[in-house]
């Protein structure tokens, strides 16, 4: 949720009782669900192969 809320790609709700208001609100604005679906996919494809990247990196360190 830090990184996909502040770029609008999910929406973090406080309690179990907004939640339902919170889905609610998406299914009747499918325009709003359409593009946070898109960011949330985008964003997802910007760190493929993040945990590649970091286990090369801090493998020599570990096999030290």
């Amino acid at each position: 949720s830090r990184t996909l809320c502040p770029r609008d790609a999910a929406i973090q709700v406080p309690n179990p009782a907004e939640l339902a208001g919170t889905i609610a609100g998406l299914l009747n604005d499918v325009p709003r669900a359409t593009a946070l679906g898109a960011k949330a996919g985008r964003l997802v494809a910007e760190n493929q192969g993040a945990l590649e990247s970091t286990l090369a990196l801090i493998t020599p360190w570990l096999e030290t």
